[in-house]
């Protein structure tokens, strides 16, 4: 790393939705955390320790949903084996793309192992956060196994993207409340629930006992714009 990197911004975001942030203006301390920084292990630890001059706070991983990074230097991105890259999306972006007809014909086309294929993630964290995604990954994920283990066919503890800002987030994958993934697992889950389409309703919505802000995932209709360049 660049020992001129004198800023690093660190905001930590819990379940309650309260957020943390520590801010490091030594370079040797940024080097040192940024050096360490692996996103598919970190939250493999119980808890997350920081200390500054005077005193030490110790945080659950249990209680974090996302961790992001903002400095002049973005640390390596270490991904699972398998997955090529992750990037942020707008709402307005995703749709597009989930409903192109080219993407779409792309996806019927998963042959080989040996191909890679882009993916779509629409996420919603416990702090009740949705987050939308692109991901390259190698179509050997797509089958089976994976989403029988883990009900996705991601691996390790976190998962690891560039923002739209131009920083670095990882979110804790056991702190997930829905994955909406596209295209799905190309061999049938035995134990999946099939559906045309299905509703997220917000809580506040639901208890109102109204369906105004009801959301449709799932089986969006096609669209006519074209897909955007590979990560």
């Amino acid at each position: 790393m660049n020992q001129a990197i004198i800023n690093l911004q660190i905001h930590i975001h819990k379940v309650d939705g309260a957020t943390t942030t520590i801010i490091q203006n030594d370079a040797d301390e940024v080097k040192k955390t940024l050096d360490g920084f692996e996103p598919t292990h970190i939250f493999d630890r119980n808890r997350f320790v920081i200390t500054d001059g005077n005193s030490i706070t110790s945080l659950p991983t249990s209680k974090i949903t996302r961790i992001d990074l903002i400095s002049e230097v973005l640390p390596h991105l270490i991904f699972p084996i398998g997955i090529v890259g992750a990037v942020e999306l707008t709402e307005t972006e995703f749709q597009a793309l989930v409903r192109n007809p080219m993407m779409r014909e792309q996806w019927q086309q998963m042959a080989t192992q040996e191909d890679s294929v882009v993916t779509f993630l629409d996420l919603e964290l416990a702090d009740g956060q949705c987050l939308f995604l692109t991901m390259e990954m190698h179509v050997e994920l797509q089958s089976e196994e994976p989403w029988k283990t883990n009900g996705h066919p991601l691996d390790g503890s976190g998962l690891c993207f560039r923002m739209r800002n131009g920083g670095v987030a990882v979110l804790n994958l056991a702190n997930l409340t829905r994955l909406t993934f596209y295209p799905k697992p190309m061999i049938p889950l035995a134990d999946a629930w099939n559906a045309g389409q299905f509703y997220s309703t917000p809580l506040a919505s639901h208890f109102a006992g109204g369906h105004a802000a009801t959301s449709v995932v799932g089986s969006p209709p096609s669209a006519s714009l074209s897909p955007s360049e590979r990560r």
